[in-house]
């Protein structure tokens, strides 16, 4: 049985100039509609894809990867090879701004270390703010990441990566941006627990795909990262999301057109809320006391 997703008809009208302005255009189980924005998506947890995956120095992973934010556990897999990685060019390696894409981990504080971390000069948040103590970016750490910018996981080739959610969420989504082609198409499939399709949303963007001359302009000293010209700091890397209902987004399946791969931002995802113990105890309590005032009722009557 085919579930179709939840669509937002006032917010469509006001979401198309700018994603017009963006270079995004947008179909949801092949209708035409304006694309999603991460204030229109809503959420209630956050997935930070540096915590349960480790430091990007890791390198290329083959296999499943499990990783648990905020109660929230996913599990990622791909034919493709998977890797963590920082959204730069540059990295800092405790005294300077070094070069090329695998730089000294100096952040580590290891004595002797000689572990790497993995960047990636796209669309994403990038630092500009040359420092090991925080602020380490501008405007700050919490709107960019961390020292060595937006903490990003991908697939290194053309398979599809695959997010399993042990709980079903209502809705989830991310910001995207492809390893190679500046202009790319991006499919995002949803399932629930029984297999069956959610829906599928098709995302194609202009310009917003691999690498940007802004993180490769050293001249003032600082890294830049690719910026949108009317923000200091929004990072235009599109998003692309879905929303279900009554929390039945089980798998989440996505692809690009890009056969060198991807990257993906954190992740924002409506998952169902467990109530408290204190909640639960006191809910049985009330229980109790309506179950024991019924049958005292009872015997009255009798």
């Amino acid at each position: 049985m085919r579930r179709t997703l939840v669509l937002f008809g006032v917010v469509a009208v006001a979401v198309v100039p700018n994603a017009v302005a963006n270079g995004v255009s947008c179909t949801l189980n092949s209708v035409v509609q304006s694309c999603y924005e991460q204030n229109q998506v809503p959420y209630n947890e956050t997935i930070n894809w540096l915590t349960g995956l480790g430091e990007a120095y890791g390198g290329p992973h083959s296999g499943a990867w499990t990783t648990s934010n905020e109660a929230v556990n996913v599990t990622l897999s791909s034919t493709s090879a998977l890797l963590r990685s920082d959204n730069t060019g540059f990295a800092w390696d405790g005294s300077v701004w070094t070069l090329p894409d695998f730089a000294p981990d100096g952040m580590a504080n290891i004595a002797g270390s000689t572990e790497y971390i993995s960047t990636f000069a796209g669309h994403f948040g990038a630092p500009n703010l040359p420092s090991t103590i925080a602020p380490y970016a501008t405007p700050s750490a919490a709107d960019l990441g961390s020292q060595f910018g937006d903490d990003l996981v991908g697939t290194l080739g053309g398979g599809a990566l695959t997010i399993s959610f042990a709980t079903p969420v209502t809705s989830a989504g991310f910001m995207i941006s492809t390893r190679d082609l500046t202009n790319f198409t991006a499919t995002l499939q949803g399932y629930d627990a029984a297999g069956n399709l959610v829906g599928t949303y098709l995302l194609s963007a202009i310009g917003l795909g691999g690498t940007c001359s802004g993180l490769g302009d050293f001249s003032t000293g600082n890294p830049q990262p690719c910026t949108d010209p009317s923000s200091s700091y929004y990072s235009p890397a599109p998003f692309i999301a879905l929303l279900g209902q009554n929390n039945d987004i089980s798998k989440l399946v996505l692809w690009t057109n890009d056969s060198n791969g991807f990257f993906i931002d954190q992740m924002y995802v409506d998952q169902p809320q467990v109530p408290e113990p204190e909640t639960l105890i006191l809910l049985g309590s009330g229980l109790c006391l309506f179950g024991w005032l019924l049958r005292r009722r009872a015997r009255r009557s009798l």
